[in-house]
């Protein structure tokens, strides 16, 4: 398998490998005679448009259609439609933690032999995260990273030197709060503030290097455990930063850029998927980026992974749909099109080099820090969420706790009834 690091990137980018008119054969996709439409299912909106657009132009014959629906509604589609057999569907956009579940019912097709020699290079994390039990199911297209941004006022205001861009100078969490409590005291409206503020997503990271477990174990990792000692304790932490006024409290996930563009929040935990929206808000150029945080004899560990793409199993189109899959994750045109969605990495490392040069043009100086951090986050400090056939169950239960235990409740208890609810839903699958 042809794999590889983040920072052999700009090595490779010279020698990328053109695919948009070929299958993995290198012949034009022709196999099922004649025009054809697959329909693509995901949450992108317009996103994709230019990317469908410019695989059509090289693709005569494929038509795709784009079905977006809410990010909340997909789980349930998927489920229902090709639960049923439904043919309409042929591909889908796959969330990597879910993709053992939609492999173990049947939903989605082997496409392995893809990645045996693709034509571009692909970081390890990026297949890592759609590959169950030896095979791969997806094609990836995003990774992710977290770091903790500040806004540069705040902290002058509060006469806090700016931290570092450099690994070698990550901060602790219990810096982190020390100063984001200098900046409260000098009128800043709340010192810390997370993108994703219950969400097992953001906060798996924390709560690894705090010391406890990232929930799930045992055999296909089916085992519950997230009332341990070190998960309260983690709890009582982070319910403590809320209750306290450190952070908001009561505050939906969606609501909490927008606290940090408007000058609320000093410090803030987030991906670079929004950098475009902070360079277009009151706090463009106001803003700085620093490594993720860990805890004070913990490990280091950033978040990974992001959206890939599936074929239908059920698919009668599987040919032109895999033509599909493999446009936007193996193809230079795919890659530079689809990295223009999100200002995430892309899995593609041929077209990292053009990711960093977009993601300079909208914002140098956070650029600059993001670029420096990202090799050394996929390679030495990325965290995979937990592979499991239950990971559905795991997150919906998990991050109910999560708000909950920010919003005031008793950690203890909740985190008990977490493991009560999970040991019984899990139980199905052992």
């Amino acid at each position: 398998m042809k794999t590889t690091r983040w920072a052999a990137a700009a090595a490779v980018f010279a020698t990328a490998t053109l695919v948009t008119a070929c299958t993995a054969s290198g012949t034009p996709d022709s196999s099922e005679g004649g025009d054809v439409t697959i329909t693509f299912l995901h949450i992108f909106g317009e996103g994709f448009d230019d990317a469908i657009a410019a695989f059509e132009d090289a693709h005569p014959n494929i038509t795709v259609s784009s079905e977006s629906v809410p990010f909340d509604q997909l789980v349930s589609q998927t489920q229902a439609r090709l639960g049923s057999g439904d043919t309409s569907i042929d591909v889908i956009a796959v969330d990597p933690p879910r993709l053992p579940a939609m492999v173990t019912d049947g939903y989605l097709l082997d496409v392995s032999s893809d990645f045996a020699d693709p034509p571009v290079s692909l970081s390890e994390p990026g297949v890592q995260s759609v590959t169950w039990e030896g095979k791969q199911y997806s094609y990836p297209l995003w990774s992710s990273d977290g770091f903790l941004l500040y806004n540069k006022a705040l902290l002058e205001q509060a006469g806090i030197t700016p931290p570092s861009s450099d690994d070698s100078s990550r901060l602790t969490w219990e810096q982190v709060l020390a100063d984001a409590q200098r900046a409260k005291e000098a009128g800043a409206a709340y010192g810390l503030g997370f993108e994703q503020v219950d969400r097992y997503y953001q906060l798996q990271p924390l709560i690894e290097s705090f010391g406890a477990t990232s929930g799930l174990g045992g055999e296909g990792n089916l085992t519950p455990d997230v009332n341990s000692d070190d998960w309260k304790k983690w709890g009582k932490w982070y319910q403590q930063i809320h209750t306290s006024g450190l952070a908001p409290i009561g505050v939906d996930a969606t609501q909490m850029p927008e606290m940090f563009t408007t000058g609320q929040i000093a410090y803030f935990v987030a991906s670079s998927s929004r950098v475009k929206q902070f360079q277009d808000s009151p706090l463009a150029d106001g803003w700085g980026v620093a490594p993720l945080p860990y805890f004070a004899g913990g490990e280091i560990y950033t978040p990974t992974d992001s959206w890939a793409v599936g074929v239908s199993a059920y698919s009668e189109h599987k040919d032109a749909a895999e033509e599909f899959g493999r446009f936007l994750s193996m193809s230079t045109d795919g890659g530079n099109l689809i990295s223009q969605i999100y200002t995430l990495p892309p899995v593609n490392q041929d077209v990292y080099p053009d990711f960093i040069a977009g993601l300079e043009a909208i914002a140098p100086e956070p650029a600059k820090a993001m670029d420096s951090l990202f090799p050394v986050d996929s390679e030495k400090h990325a965290l995979h969420r937990p592979s499991s056939i239950g990971y559905v169950e795991f997150e919906t239960v998990m991050n109910k706790a999560f708000s909950d235990i920010r919003n005031g409740g008793d950690v203890s208890g909740i985190l008990d009834s977490a493991q009560q609810q999970l040991e019984s839903q899990l139980a199905q699958y052992r």
